[in-house]
């Protein structure tokens, strides 16, 4: 019995050849929109879940109340302090990222550099392939590498080989001790060499005095520049643990500072640890994953309400075969089946397809929505099995409504010609069609909003000046004066000036210092702080508007002086800044030389805060050089060149700068294109069930069509006639879907405290795009039914 609803399934699919097509493709291509996004939430609800004790690891993040900011760097003395002093903490490892160069019989290991305590092998999992991480505790010399980076510069077995770093004039070796699995791509830290603890310790002791003029002891409180995971036992209760921690801070730390230490489950921080400072970890968007799933569904859903669309108006012709089987014998449960077996068949041929697509455009499609995805991440049998429910369900869905409607009808009253069920459902298929409409004029009104958002803040002022700028870094900052770079490579005529900073505006790193308010001392405003060279001001090309700059000032009065942007002078409330003196007890005092116009030295989705500018040349990180367009490669190779004596042997990474500000806004060009193509793909769905739905109108009307020519109506009228439903339908769905609309891009835009607004020419560039498309897809069957021939059209049964 089944073999034959599969035989009448085919012959009645191969007999209507355009709406099976139709109704394949728009599953096809619905499946495929589902799955990507599916493996794509799904790999992103899978960071971190390979770490087995996952929901006991813990992160102690820094809260700096007056400076209004939570970064997860602590002193390095923290953890020892807390396994002394809480019973309840079983382990503690200290983590650090290591910006040194390392080497191997004089070649240059490239990989990330970790500095960590050997107990983060207890806490992350870290599967050892090869060699034992307990020789490290006997001395201080061990290292783990990756087995990538095992097979890349030893062969697969670099136990006890030894590498090479040189810290300020000192070198240190390091006997690689075990080799470590690489840690999964899901995961929001990442390591290829694993080094001791110490070495940061060595860094930060050879840093500290060029930088601040302040000797480090890693025993004081004073200095953040570890992580700390920990672990508590089983008698550890959560929410007791942080009133200690919030005693623990009130002993150790200056209450004056309102510094305070917190828990952070580890298991969140890729999804909700967005709002850290000068952190290193790997963050996902949650609200992505919601929206993105969110479009997997409504498009999916389009391609539903297709069959069920064409699939009523289909029905029409098929009354009579329902008819004729009842009345030989055929039970309401046999007409279901047969709907559903078709229903099956179309779904189950979409499926295919749409694996196939998946596998072509998955990299791709991933890569739009923020993280590129091999097709071998869904190469296994789960996946297929979870592809073929959804296909199931997909099938049920759009069978059950039209096989449960028909197999409840009369026999007699549809050979009888009492049922005419095409104008029954057109109140039906009219809403079926208007939702598919607001779906897509919805995203259209979405998509034209992102775009003037994204338009805003590429063009938008940033208050420096980005063109023709270059950005050079270093490995590690310069050892000797920056000006020796600089005259180094000034002697070139296609630089016009260079400069450099700690932080050039655009990184996501910054320093801050709490000043108190001239005019009420009680108030204390977290400022930011940018160590910057003399010239900084003329190669950004910003703008003095009181005082001067570093580079006119006098050579004696150059010494301890500092620039305010005009929001520091607001919220400082310093009247008459210039020669005025900004005090710091820890970093010390500065007389004002000027005040610059308010520049961007964050995104767009910040406010410009206060900032002040110190001339100091001892701990630049980065140099912004700008350079004239004519011969630019030849230029930027130069540079390189000469860099690799301050860099370590190693040219120096450089980028454009209007690229570096881009950077900051990927989220938003991924968003913006992921839209585009959901909103393409939408309305693909949506004017294939249009094309399916013109069709049969078309078909369903040919006697009506042929009595009005026939009566005097032209070729203009009967078009008209025709295309204004599916017009009139397009304009109702854009007045629904505008309201909706405009409450989510508001919510969106509120991400952004520089923003545009949204005007009437969005709304009207919506309907316009939307019933522009709408019109086009139905002007062809409308043109082919308006100049048949009437006498054709009268005849035809």
């Amino acid at each position: 019995m089944i073999s034959n609803y599969i035989k009448l399934a085919f012959r009645q699919m191969l007999h209507s050849k355009i709406y099976s097509a139709i109704n394949i493709a728009g599953l096809a291509i619905g499946l495929t929109a589902c799955f990507s996004i599916l493996i794509y939430v799904l790999y992103q609800l899978s960071y971190d879940k390979h770490n087995e004790k996952l929901d006991n690891i813990y992160l102690v993040l820094n809260e700096r109340k007056l400076q209004n900011w939570t970064e997860p760097n602590v002193p390095f003395v923290l953890g020892p302090a807390l396994k002394d002093e809480l019973p309840e903490v079983e382990l503690y490892a200290r983590w650090a990222r290591s910006r040194i160069n390392l080497t191997y019989k004089n070649t240059n290991i490239s990989g990330r550099s970790i500095s960590s305590d050997y107990s983060i092998f207890d806490i992350l999992t870290l599967p050892i392939i090869n060699g034992e991480i307990r020789t490290a505790e006997k001395g201080r010399e061990g290292a783990v590498v990756s087995e990538s980076l095992s097979k890349l510069y030893f062969n697969g077995n670099p136990i006890g080989e030894t590498i090479t770093t040189t810290i300020g004039e000192k070198q240190y070796d390091f006997k690689i001790i075990a080799v470590m699995k690489d840690i999964p791509k899901t995961s929001s830290i990442s390591a290829d060499l694993i080094l001791p603890l110490y070495v940061k310790e060595e860094q930060c002791r050879n840093q500290y005095p060029r930088f601040a003029g302040i000797d480090f002891d890693p025993a004081s409180w004073q200095f953040y520049d570890v992580n700390t995971f920990i672990m508590f036992n089983s008698n550890a209760n959560k929410s007791e643990m942080e009133n200690k921690l919030a005693l623990f801070s009130k002993k150790h730390l200056l209450p004056t500072k309102e510094n305070f230490y917190h828990l952070f489950p580890f298991k969140d921080i890729y999804f909700h640890s967005s709002y850290l400072v000068n952190d290193i970890f790997r963050h996902g968007d949650i609200k992505n994953v919601y929206i993105y799933s969110a479009a997997a569904v409504l498009i999916l859903l389009m391609g539903i309400i297709n069959y069920i669309m064409l699939g009523i108006g289909k029905s029409a012709l098929r009354l009579k075969e329902i008819g004729v089987r009842k009345v030989i014998g055929a039970l309401k449960q046999d007409l279901l089946k047969q709907f559903l077996i078709e229903s099956f068949l179309i779904t189950f041929l979409a499926l295919p397809i749409a694996l196939l697509f998946v596998q072509i455009l998955l990299p791709h499609l991933t890569g739009l929505l923020g993280e590129k995805i091999s097709t071998g991440y869904f190469h296994n049998f789960e996946y297929f099995c979870l592809f073929a429910l959804i296909t199931l369900l997909v099938g049920i869905l759009t069978g059950s409504y039209i096989a449960i409607y028909l197999a409840k009808l009369s026999p007699v009253k549809i050979l009888e010609n009492e049922i005419a069920l095409g104008k029954r459902k057109v109140y039906f298929r009219r809403i079926m069609l208007v939702t598919q409409l607001v779906i897509s004029t919805g995203l259209i009104f979405i998509i034209l909003t992102i775009n003037k958002q994204k338009d805003y803040l590429e063009k938008g002022n940033t208050g420096y000046e980005k063109e023709n700028l270059w950005v050079f870094s270093y490995l590690n900052p310069l050892k000797k004066d920056f000006e020796s770079f600089k005259n180094e490579i000034m002697s070139n005529p296609n630089i016009t000036d260079v400069s450099g900073a700690n932080a050039l505006p655009g990184t996501i790193n910054k320093g801050v210092a709490s000043f108190t308010n001239f005019e009420n001392p009680e108030i204390t405003i977290p400022v930011d702080i940018s160590l910057v060279t003399n010239n900084f001001i003329e190669t950004m090309q910003m703008q003095v508007i009181k005082g001067t700059s570093f580079k006119y000032l006098e050579q004696g009065s150059v010494d301890n002086t500092c620039i305010l942007n005009e929001t520091a002078v607001q919220k400082l409330s310093i009247k008459d800044p210039v020669g005025k003196i900004l005090s710091h007890k820890m970093i010390g005092q500065f007389r004002i030389a000027g005040v610059i116009k308010d520049f961007h030295n964050e995104s767009f989705r910040v406010a410009i805060n206060p900032l002040v500018l110190i001339l100091k040349d001892t701990r630049i990180v980065e140099a912004a050089v700008r350079i004239k367009p004519e011969n630019l490669a030849e230029t930027i190779s130069f540079i390189r060149e000469k860099s690799k004596q301050f860099n370590g042997g190693k040219p120096m990474e450089y980028q454009d700068y209007s690229t570096r500000i881009s950077e900051l806004y990927t989220k938003e060009e991924d968003f913006s294109t992921t839209m585009n193509y959901a909103t393409f793909i939408a309305f693909f769905i949506a004017c294939l069930g249009i094309l399916g739905m013109s069709i049969f109108i078309a078909r369903q009307r040919v006697k009506e069509i042929g009595i009005r020519k026939v009566l005097g109506a032209s070729v203009g009228n009967i078009f008209v006639n025709i295309t204004s439903e599916f017009i009139l339908l397009t304009l109702l769905s854009s007045v629904i879907s505008f309201p909706v609309s405009l409450v989510l891009m508001n919510s969106w835009l509120n991400n952004f405290v520089y923003k545009t607004s949204i005007d009437l020419t969005i709304f009207i560039y919506s309907a316009l795009i939307g019933s522009g498309v709408v019109f086009f897809t139905v002007s062809f069957h409308a043109v082919k039914a308006a100049i048949a021939n009437p006498l054709h059209s009268i005849k035809c049964e």
